[in-house]
């Protein structure tokens, strides 16, 4: 009998420790796949230094890359002074673009995404950004 208890304890060792290491490995794909979409349209923006007329081209390399397509389960707020919102989860995807007033220095953009996890229940609740900036854009004009 003594034997018997043993390998049950072992045997919920091993599946504990799958559990944790498959957690690991889901989050790191959600996090690698919402870092490259932040990166891309980091990327689209900083092309020709503005947001405007970009939400079309963007939506596709959405579709392109198989982010999740979600309807605003998220708001987006902004967290610093003079901060204007640009998009707010109304398109099939959900990201935010901000833009940030710098004074004299010029404007920048931020850009948040989110980790998606499809877990039936808790899935929607579990939800982490991936924020990240663009230069400055100095308008001399």
């Amino acid at each position: 009998m003594r034997e018997a208890i043993g390998n049950t304890f072992i045997t919920n060792i091993v599946v504990v420790f799958m559990i944790i290491m498959i957690s690991f490995f889901v989050g790191s794909l959600s996090y690698s796949k919402a870092y490259k979409v932040k990166n891309r349209i980091l990327s689209i923006i900083e092309s020709d230094g503005s947001w405007k007329n970009h939400s079309e081209e963007v939506d596709s390399i959405l579709k392109e890359y198989g982010y999740q397509v979600t309807r605003g389960t998220h708001t987006c707020e902004c967290k610093k002074d003079n901060c204007r919102v640009l998009h707010d989860n109304t398109n099939n995807y959900e990201y935010c673009v901000f833009e940030y007033t710098d004074g004299a220095d010029g404007i920048y953009y931020g850009v948040k995404t989110f980790m998606n996890f499809d877990i039936p229940v808790i899935g929607k609740y579990i939800k982490f950004g991936v924020y990240g900036e663009t230069k400055t854009f100095n308008d001399f004009n």
